[in-house]
């Protein structure tokens, strides 16, 4: 065998033993957990606190929930895409302010009023016995 035959036979065989692990890499994972795992959720607050307060607010997890006016459970992330400030919720004008600079956003996250020009991040919401509970994505 002529050594440019090895090479090539060697090299062939190199990549033929490295492609079960491409394929096993490139494989859908069929593991995958249910969209509502409950290991995603975190648990923001009751609902009996939200009629209390009128909104649900997880500092840590930048998490504001609200409820619209058609009585579904929003939630948002609160920090103005302006400047970073914290958003205020306005239950009489169903929308959200940003108390720096007055950008207001819809209770989706739209934005309604500049100087902000993207909206909110959301998430969905789960209710579950009183909690609610908010998918991480």
């Amino acid at each position: 065998m002529k050594r440019r035959e090895f090479i090539n036979w060697a090299g062939l065989g190199l990549i033929a033993s490295y492609l079960p692990v491409a394929l096993v890499a490139c494989a859908e994972n069929n593991s995958a957990t249910e969209d509502n795992s409950d290991s995603e959720l975190l648990l923001v607050g009751t609902i009996s606190q939200l009629e209390e307060t009128g909104f649900l607010l997880n500092e840590e997890s930048k998490i504001m929930v609200v409820k619209n006016s058609d009585g579904e459970f929003m939630a948002v992330n609160p920090t103005c895409t302006h400047q970073g400030c914290i958003v205020e919720w306005k239950p009489n004008d169903a929308n959200f302010v940003c108390p720096c600079h007055d950008a207001k956003f819809a209770v989706d996250g739209t934005v309604l009023a500049e100087p902000a020009k993207l909206p909110l991040a959301t998430y969905k919401v789960k209710e579950e016995n009183d909690e609610l509970k908010v998918k991480i994505t």
